[in-house]
């Protein structure tokens, strides 16, 4: 079973993890700020090896969600079975869906604030998008999200993005953290 970008419940296949903790206590987390205005900040959690996903993520769009997140972030998350279930947990403090709106896909490189963090593309897709995808495809029915190790494989992406969409004749707004167009 695989954690979905925007929540989930993963197995834990727990050896030596001791679910009983704080979610603080076993996932090491960064921040990575939103740089304009709309964007949500990146809480990033780095996942125990014997998850099948190596981070949990989730998207903070208020100074409310922060302090909730936060608050969650320090109880143990909730076990359902054999379960881990962020959903009834952490997740709750920011699943709603999200406030901004975009009127083209737009994209937004995220850039760790320490070292051996990944970068992150996150793409946010206007309204008519999600309603023909289905806003359950998307983190808080408007966002995508890849992952990357370094800032080449990321700028590489979004440069053959770029180029995708332009040989459709579209055009996506692609934005680094030092607010260059990329495209």
């Amino acid at each position: 079973m695989n954690l979905h970008p925007a929540g989930g419940i993963q197995p834990p296949r727990t050896d030596e993890l001791d679910l009983t903790k704080p979610l603080s206590a076993w996932m090491p987390t960064l921040w990575y700020p939103g740089y304009m205005d709309g964007m949500p900040d990146l809480l990033i959690g780095r996942l125990p090896a014997s998850f099948e996903q190596p981070y949990k993520l989730f998207y903070v769009e208020t100074p409310g969600e922060r302090a909730a997140l936060l608050a969650a972030l320090e109880k143990p998350v909730p076990v359902n079975g054999d379960l881990v279930d962020f959903r009834d947990g952490p997740d709750r403090t920011c699943s709603r869906r999200s406030r901004l709106r975009v009127s083209d896909l737009t994209v937004y490189l995220y850039v760790p604030s320490e070292p051996n963090w990944p970068f992150f593309l996150v793409t946010a897709y206007p309204d008519a998008v999600v309603r023909e995808v289905g806003p359950e495809e998307f983190g808080r029915e408007r966002y995508t999200i890849e992952r990357f190790s370094t800032e080449e494989e990321a700028t590489a992406f979004m440069t053959r993005l770029g180029l995708m969409a332009a040989t459709e004749g579209a055009e996506i707004d692609i934005t680094a953290p030092d607010r260059r167009s990329v495209n």
